[in-house]
């Protein structure tokens, strides 16, 4: 009797465990743990797809600023060093000794500020963005000062260079170089800055707020890609032309590590969205993979897109400048349509 008592004693809490994993089935492919405190994600290699919930995207061409054409020859452009898009899709482009801003289908609005060294003037426009209060900002690097705009263009005040905190990267070795280079990519999105480094074998993001806390880390597990003999030594080829070959002795300190890095570079839009381009085989010779991971930071889902740089994830757009074969170069602005 005493037995029968505590077998249903032990029974309803082994129930009771049953009916709560069985309505909370274990997501495939994803772990959530607290480590030290801070939530961590962890992906595997394959996507985990989420009924529902959009897992990659198309792209439709909205309109392209070609540095070439007529109407924009009177200002001089040549090249995009960097760029950035406000909430009505503003586009601000920086050549450096620059700043000029673009409206939401590519037609020239104005330039911003101009050259010099009173206030509301720069000489070199680096580290261009577009603040959360819709504010634009750049780094004079000529004159060590940070320049903020407000959205119609106008001056409003010039801040010294003071950091508040800071987030400690690891540190990468100089007695032996890599060929391949150390990527550190960061990108700021509603209040928080997304850091990764290439120091590990598995893609980790590190996610703060702007008060500098650890508040996050995003792991995803990476398929080691050996690196071609063809690709070394084309690399190499690209370097002993480059004075850093022979004056800062590249030539004895370099290597070549046996597997490429987990990634190229990140991008954050403004949902919480991150999208990582990795150095996984291509489908073409002009195209690249990009990593999708939703808000929670799950990796949903993947897409190849055509090589370019300085791209732009906002407003449900894709922004980036590419380089045509006369030398100007152009941005090109696409819709992303969104589909699981």
């Amino acid at each position: 009797m005493c037995r029968e008592k505590n077998m249903k004693r032990f029974a309803y809490p082994i129930l009771a465990i049953i009916v709560i994993c069985s309505c909370n089935p274990k997501q495939s492919g994803v772990e959530r743990f607290v480590e030290d405190g801070v939530e961590v994600v962890v992906n595997h290699l394959e996507p985990h797809k989420i009924k529902g919930e959009p897992s990659t995207f198309t792209l439709e061409e909205e309109f392209r600023i070609d540095t070439e054409s007529e109407d924009l020859s009177d200002l001089g452009i040549r090249g995009i060093d960097e760029m950035d898009v406000d909430s009505g899709g503003n586009i601000y482009l920086s050549t450096g000794e620059q700043v000029l801003k673009f409206n939401n289908t590519g037609g020239f609005i104005q330039a911003i500020g101009r050259t010099g060294q009173e206030p509301g003037e720069y000489r070199m426009a680096t580290s261009l963005r577009i603040t959360d209060s819709g504010q634009l900002s750049f780094f004079d690097a000529e004159n060590s000062k940070f320049l903020f705009f407000n959205p119609d263009g106008n001056f409003e005040k010039i801040t010294d260079l003071y950091p508040s905190y800071w987030i400690e990267i690891p540190y990468f070795q100089t007695d032996k170089i890599s060929l391949l280079g150390y990527n550190m990519s960061y990108a700021i999105s509603d209040g928080k800055i997304y850091v990764s480094s290439n120091v590990k074998d598995d893609l980790e993001i590190a996610v703060y707020n702007f008060q500098g806390d650890l508040i996050k880390k995003i792991r995803k597990k990476t398929e080691l890609c050996a690196v071609p003999k063809e690709y070394k030594e084309r690399i190499i080829e690209r370097w002993k032309s480059s004075p850093a070959w022979e004056e800062l002795n590249f030539k004895e300190k370099h290597y070549f590590p046996d597997y490429f890095p987990p990634f190229k570079e990140l991008w954050v839009d403004e949902e919480g969205r991150v999208f990582v381009e990795t150095y996984e085989e291509d489908e073409g010779p002009d195209e690249v993979l990009l990593q999708i991971l939703n808000p929670d930071g799950i990796f949903v889902g993947t897409k190849y897109l055509k090589v370019a740089r300085s791209r732009k994830f906002k407003n449900n757009h894709l922004y980036c400048v590419s380089r045509k074969k006369s030398g100007f170069e152009e941005l090109i602005a696409y819709k992303m349509i969104w589909q699981e």
